[in-house]
């Protein structure tokens, strides 16, 4: 592995120059040059977006978000907003940009989506005003049920950690249902909150 990365680092280098070194006529180095030679392939093919970066566009547009809070016991508090997802660098993420309000106060998020070609997994970011971590979280799509689900570690203040599990659902192409669940200290997992997208306009 450690092999694999040097002559990765090497090959992004040669690709940053763009050109070849000088040396690479030498007798001596041409098994340095095919594994080079190799990294370089494989790292193009990695950059490359593919048909699962085309189903994260197909998100792409203004969509009306409505909130349910289940955090809270009694009834859930629901919550309006707008999300604003744009395809980034070349089609290979999706910036999801959400405005609305939360408890009644303002609130605003963002997050970014893509698919790592190399882990060959859906990955999530997401960051807003009511934290100041990052959650990452990593998942799968399965394009029979047109459902993805992820799931992720999260830290929380006071230390520790807790698994959070995201399920989202293509209702239609204009309309998506998102849900959050949390497990527990002792095992149990809750749902958190769920979000449906109905799609404004398109891009």
């Amino acid at each position: 592995m450690a092999k694999l990365v040097g002559l990765m680092l090497v090959a992004a280098a040669f690709l940053c120059a763009g050109s070849t070194p000088a040396f690479a006529q030498d007798d001596g180095k041409k098994d340095l040059m095919k594994d080079v030679k190799a990294a370089q392939d494989a790292m193009r093919k990695a950059a490359k977006p593919g048909p699962e970066h085309a189903i994260l566009a197909r998100m792409a547009g203004t969509w009306k978000a409505v909130t349910r809070d289940f955090a809270a016991p009694g009834k859930p508090r629901v919550s309006e907003g707008t999300a604003t997802m744009t395809m980034i660098l070349g089609g290979r993420f999706l910036m999801h940009e959400f405005s609305g309000t939360s408890h009644g106060k303002p609130f605003e998020g963002m997050g970014i989506s893509g698919y790592d070609n190399v882990k060959q997994k859906y990955v999530d970011i997401w960051m807003d005003d009511m934290m100041t971590s990052i959650s990452v979280m990593e998942g799968t799509y399965d394009p029979k049920t047109r459902i993805g689900v992820s799931q992720g570690d999260v830290q929380v203040p006071g230390g520790g950690t807790v698994k959070m599990r995201g399920v989202s659902k293509e209702v239609s192409d204009d309309e998506r249902f998102f849900e959050m669940f949390v497990t527990g200290p002792k095992g149990k997992e809750k749902k958190v909150f769920e979000i449906t997208y109905t799609r404004v306009t398109s891009q």
